[in-house]
């Protein structure tokens, strides 16, 4: 599968580099767009939702913005925590 960026494409433009930053934990390249943004943490963002979750754990994720809360995909959280963030 290619990775989408936030508005559907798949082809990255010149203009999309300008969205590019390295996650905290990781170390790896991720679109700024979807990336979690939190300075609730020793670290100001970024990092990808699957670092986050691995990272800091559910009470974490529950304790961010909705704004925030709403990138998390169902592969990087569970189905469990998926639920909670939904309620």
């Amino acid at each position: 599968m290619r990775y989408r960026l936030p508005d559907g494409r798949t082809e990255l433009r010149a203009h999309d580099v300008r969205h590019l930053s390295i996650c905290h934990t990781c170390g790896e390249i991720g679109d700024n767009r979807i990336m979690i943004q939190a300075d609730l943490f020793e670290r100001d963002g970024p990092w990808h939702d699957e670092c986050f979750v691995k990272a800091y754990g559910p009470d974490a994720v529950l304790a961010l913005p909705e704004k925030e809360q709403a990138k998390f995909t169902l592969k990087s959280t569970g189905a469990a925590l998926m639920k909670k963030l939904l309620r």
